[in-house]
């Protein structure tokens, strides 16, 4: 099934006067204008085109996004003169007429239990505690991988206990498995995050927006052992997985914008996180997965480097990536080949691009500036690779950022302390399914709610995160990637890049014959691409790999792999000796010193030099200075005293562009003598002691 156009022309968008527009171009549509037959309240729905709630009755909440989400709704309504009030009442209407889906069931005739509802603010970080009641089947109807799922109704807060029959639909998800309770969530958490790079997403104007589901954890208080479960409003329609955490993409049912939505999460976020495993109904989408790139948080389903390296080998650019502004991610030749496959479907899909779609990045995609910073504090941001004293490191650089200063710890589970306080300051009024204080700009409620306060403060820490994000974008093409660490002329660029350890990550994954058929020989060629990339992004350990490789040096990475020995192999291989060793690599000092003592694995271009190489020397034995858990240790690859004493052996001996230092090499050779001892080489040491004599005897003569 192709994708289609859902949304609102962008002229007729324009042509409407029923109040101000959000940040996608759409018009808002007040509570009273939609609700204006009703005076009770119930659930409030969101709508997927305007992206502000509306309240229809009669439990025809399910019925009014299945008509949205299946394309009835903009199929049915004038497309040239209308206001957003009367589609929205003729909208209504026929959601009214339509049935329960799950009328059969009986649901409203199950047991009523009271139970305590969590809900997670991912702008805020701060979770909110309600008690609600709700109706939930024996029997799941339904099984996934780990969660299985039952029938719900849940009672809205506004409507009176005998409405059961007009209840919403509601799928409760339970682990199949014991597992542990911050589990679930954490659950919350990730979906809820997910909800936020789904706003930014539409912030940009995409062809067709996206949302994702309203998830919360339900304590059943009234059972044994208080069980929890994961509650979200049921959507009919067909549920389909357009892309998973581990690399798939779904080949039968092409889609554009899941695609595109992960992509641009990825350098939305400065490649600190991509957001995947995206499935659902339509573009509404449910149980995604975060990959970031410590890979320590959102559950074991955070594959970190490698979750990013696995889309990236599958994903193939489409017209929402190119229309966006989002680069392609570098493929070797044969690598694209593979995906000639996805790139002849990618032209069946028939989404219409608008032309006014948003760069991601651009400078216009912001809200009014504050005139102060609310206080935050950057989880993702501490440890990150982000660039070093720059501006970039003052400011949020993820949805998941935020919220520590709120009352949430770096693992987001300090709000129970807060929760009996925080469900005070809500008790005078009772919060709807989906609004209330849910932080969500497209699910705000209207300008005399009586959380006005709660959720200015929301929209001002919404407008920060994004007018602060203006230049956090960071592009997924290797070629930007070089000229964004070229122009870091004071700071250190090596380990710098997320997206270099990406393509190390698909290194090792070729390596492993993760991306060939089993038997088969895995593509040597393309790891090598890889792992160029890598190093021209400043990863180390490519660095290094690669000279050694081309020196025909033993190498850990891709040591089957053997290189042609010409003088050209040579050359580049001494180049990547080098940078390694400026950057810090001990090893790579010893390797490049002994180039220029000996001769040995120097390029062609150079020649033997004792004054590089005592620099060289040095270095590596200053690398040995590193206190008890450092980065090196001096006794694992090369002796200190074995070095020292080649030093002393060039001062005595000089030439090749160092002068005869006999004082210099007797010290050098009584300070290996101290530490030969110290290793207990005592042998040794007395032979150190003897040169030492020696070279303090040159002096004298």
């Amino acid at each position: 099934m192709a994708e289609e156009e859902l949304m609102f022309s962008m002229e007729e968008v324009g042509s409407l006067k029923d109040g101000p527009r959000n940040g996608c171009g759409h018009s808002r549509v007040s509570f009273e204008d939609v609700n204006a037959s009703d005076n009770e309240e119930d659930d409030f729905f969101i709508c997927p085109i305007t992206d502000y709630p509306i309240s229809p009755t009669k439990g025809s909440f399910d019925n009014l996004r299945n008509l949205t989400h299946n394309k009835q709704l903009s199929n049915s309504l004038p497309k040239n003169s209308f206001t957003y009030k009367e589609a929205w009442k003729h909208a209504i209407e026929k959601a009214k007429a339509m049935p329960d889906p799950w009328a059969e069931f009986h649901l409203e005739e199950m047991e009523t239990e009271q139970c305590t509802r969590y809900r997670y603010n991912a702008v805020t970080g701060e979770w909110v505690k309600d008690d609600i009641f709700i109706k939930i089947s024996s029997q799941p109807f339904g099984k996934g991988a780990m969660r299985e799922c039952y029938r719900a109704k849940k009672l809205s807060n506004f409507s009176h206990s005998s409405k059961w029959k007009s209840a919403s639909n509601y799928v409760a998800k339970s682990y199949m498995e014991t597992v542990d309770r911050e589990v679930y969530f954490e659950d919350v958490r990730l979906q809820m995050e997910a909800k936020l790079w789904g706003e930014e997403f539409n912030r940009h104007r995409p062809p067709k927006q996206v949302d994702i589901m309203q998830m919360c954890v339900v304590e059943m208080t009234g059972r044994p052992g208080n069980p929890l479960f994961h509650l979200e409003h049921y959507i009919e329609g067909k549920y389909t997985k357009y892309n998973s955490n581990s690399g798939f993409v779904r080949d039968d049912n092409i889609r554009l914008t899941p695609q595109a939505f992960s992509h641009f999460t990825f350098e939305r976020s400065g490649h600190q996180l991509i957001v995947v495993d995206i499935q659902g109904v339509g573009d509404l989408y449910t149980d995604p997965q975060i990959h970031t790139e410590k890979g320590t948080d959102f559950g074991d389903g955070n594959l970190g480097l490698r979750g990013m390296a696995l889309f990236f080998h599958s994903h193939l650019c489409n017209k929402i990536c190119k229309s966006m502004g989002l680069t392609r991610f570098d493929l070797s030749p044969a690598e694209t080949a593979q995906l000639d496959c996805t790139n002849k479907l990618l032209q069946s899909a028939r989404t219409v691009l608008r032309g006014c779609e948003e760069l991601c990045g651009s400078p216009r995609v912001r809200t009014t500036s504050l005139g102060h910073m609310p206080p935050l504090l950057f989880r993702l941001g501490e440890n990150s690779s982000m660039d070093e004293n720059s501006e970039t490191d003052s400011i949020p650089c993820s949805p998941l950022s935020m919220g520590i200063a709120v009352g949430r710890s770096p693992m987001g589970w300090s709000f129970m302390n807060e929760m009996n306080e925080t469900h005070r300051a809500n008790s005078d009024h009772k919060d709807s399914d989906n609004g209330g204080d849910s932080g969500y700009p497209s699910e705000r409620r209207s300008e005399g709610d009586p959380v006005e306060h709660h959720n200015q403060l929301t929209e001002e820490k919404w407008s920060f995160y994004h007018s602060s994000r203006s230049h956090i974008h960071r592009s997924s093409c290797v070629t930007m990637e070089v000229e964004r660490l070229n122009a870091m002329v004071h700071e250190r660029k090596i380990g710098k890049s997320i997206l270099g350890k990406v393509h190390l990550a698909m290194v090792r994954y070729h390596e492993a014959g993760r991306f060939c058929e089993k038997d088969a020989p895995w593509d040597q060629d393309s790891a090598m691409y890889h792992m160029e990339r890598a190093a021209m992004c400043g990863e180390l350990e490519a660095i290094v790999a690669l000279g050694q490789c081309y020196l025909q040096l033993p190498h850990h990475i891709l040591s089957e792999i053997e290189l042609e020995a010409s003088e050209e192999n040579r050359r580049k291989g001494f180049r990547f000796l080098l940078q390694a060793a400026e950057a810090g690599d001990r090893p790579s000092m010893i390797l490049v010193a002994r180039a220029f003592d000996t001769g040995f694995n120097l390029s062609s271009d150079r020649t033997m030099d004792w004054k590089q190489a005592v620099h060289w020397y040095d270095c590596a034995l200053k690398m040995t200075d590193y206190d008890e858990g450092g980065e090196f240790d001096g006794m694992q690859d090369e002796p200190r005293y074995l070095l020292l004493a080649r030093l002393a052996e060039m001062y005595q001996e000089g030439g090749f562009n160092l002068s005869a230092d006999p004082q210099r090499a007797g010290d050098l050779f009584t300070e290996a003598a101290d530490v030969a001892m110290e290793a207990m080489k005592g042998r040794l040491a007395s032979q150190y002691y003897m040169k030492a004599e020696e070279a303090y005897g040159m002096m004298e003569e």
